[in-house]
């Protein structure tokens, strides 16, 4: 059993919806892996699971994010010193890149130890706040979130190391092997106003995983029981991050692995990516940095299921890409709903308007009808075919029949559900 699907037993009586809990635990593994693996892209260039940083997103106090988060800081709490980095939500930028580089119990720097952080923030306008100085930390960590490296043995695929220097007016800092990852939490107009300008227009929003619930898909439970299975749960993940944290070195595709992923690229993303129009999930980069972003949660996905005794060889499969690909397209159906308050979204509006009238018409919208509820707004068919359509349909947020010679809508809702994992037989 993969020990995401234990993580998922063991959290099963929170209320917080299944798709936070997915998410905390994906980006958790993918801090312990670190930039101790990586995988190398066409000898270019090299992605590492640390890249993976999380925001979940939804209205305050109703689907729980906090307590998604603290299930998965529990585990990391429990893993050895050097492999856990855990970062101050509301700190100085001086303090906070002094102790990117990890450091043991007693607190000394640890020898050529990649210099990886997860800063967690359950609110994310505590570590983003309006002051100058944090303005200028934003644009840094934006940088820091693509884990800068040397160069690449196209033989071993070994990826050499690299020191960066983080300077301010007054100091400096110098980090080996740097990547900042975030946990954080945050509503639909926290995500407008939290995050400062300068990390938007820098990249940082196309570079971090916002996964929106505004329910839950689990039931309403008081908490009043203790489950006597849990602890043994508990002490299996531990466990299990214990053997993730003892992974090194270059990550490989199995065969049908290397195939699914060939073909995914060149027929379904790269045509996605050359169609796009100027929409909100557009903007965000998301879309574009999508290949690389789904090797990453495969990697993690695959480390899973070495860590939950499901596989004993370390590689990417196809089932680890296609279970990837799941993930990701849940959080893309969800992105234009979380980014519905920034202001830099205008042209997403017609978008906004479509999918809320298809809310309230679950059995199916006609396309005349649609067209006729939407001129009001200044939607006309040109604007629904080049611009609205493209982007919910390719992303599976909508679909669309066709009864007799008229085409029928329909909104497609996926937070939460559950998915089934595609087994692979080498």
């Amino acid at each position: 059993m993969s020990w995401l699907t234990t993580y998922l037993q063991w959290t099963r009586a929170l209320e917080s919806p299944t798709i936070f809990h997915r998410w905390c635990a994906l980006t958790g593994v993918a801090h312990i892996l670190g930039r101790r693996v990586w995988m190398v892209r066409g000898g270019k260039y090299a992605i590492f699971p640390a890249q993976v940083s999380t925001i979940l997103v939804g209205d305050s106090a109703k689907v729980k994010k906090g307590i998604a988060m603290k299930q998965i800081l529990t585990l990391l709490a429990a893993c050895p010193p050097g492999t856990v980095n855990i970062m101050p939500e509301r700190t100085s930028p001086q303090e906070l890149f002094n102790r990117l580089q990890p450091r043991d119990d007693g607190g000394v720097l640890i020898p050529n130890a990649p210099a990886v952080g997860l800063i967690v923030a359950e609110e994310l306008g505590t570590f983003f706040g309006v002051e100058s100085f944090l303005e200028t930390m934003a644009t840094i960590v934006t940088r820091l979130l693509d884990a800068p490296h040397g160069t690449i043995d196209h033989e071993s695929h070994a990826v050499a190391s690299v020191l960066k220097t983080i300077a301010f007016k007054s100091w400096s800092v110098e980090l080996r092997d740097p990547c900042v990852q975030i946990l954080g939490g945050t509503t639909p107009t926290g995500v407008a106003k939290e995050i400062p300008a300068a990390a938007r227009t820098g990249g940082f929003i196309g570079r971090v995983f916002f996964v929106y619930a505004d329910q839950t898909d689990r039931a309403p439970n008081p908490l009043t029981d203790v489950v006597k299975t849990d602890n043994a749960l508990q002490e299996q993940l531990i466990a299990g991050l214990h053997r993730v944290a003892d992974l090194t070195g270059p990550v490989w595709f199995t065969k049908e692995g290397r195939v699914w992923f060939e073909d995914w690229y060149v027929h379904t993303h790269h045509p996605a990516v050359a169609h796009l129009d100027t929409t909100v999930v557009q903007e965000t980069g998301f879309i574009g940095r999508k290949a690389d972003h789904l090797l990453r949660i495969a990697i993690v996905l695959a480390a899973c299921r070495v860590a939950g005794g499901e596989d004993t060889r370390f590689r990417v499969t196809r089932g680890d890409l296609e279970e990837s690909l799941q993930y990701l397209s849940g959080i893309e159906r969800g992105l234009p709903t979380a980014m519905r308050e920034v202001g830099t979204a205008k042209e997403a509006e017609p978008t906004q308007r479509f999918l809320a009238l298809l809310e309230k018409h679950p059995k199916g919208l006609a396309r005349r009808v649609a067209l006729q509820r939407l001129w009001r707004y200044g939607v006309d068919r040109r604007t629904l075919d080049e611009r609205v359509l493209p982007t919910l349909m390719q992303s599976g947020q909508v679909t669309e029949i066709t009864r007799g010679t008229e085409a029928i809508y329909f909104r497609e809702h996926t937070s939460g559900g559950k998915l089934r994992r595609v087994r692979e037989v080498d």
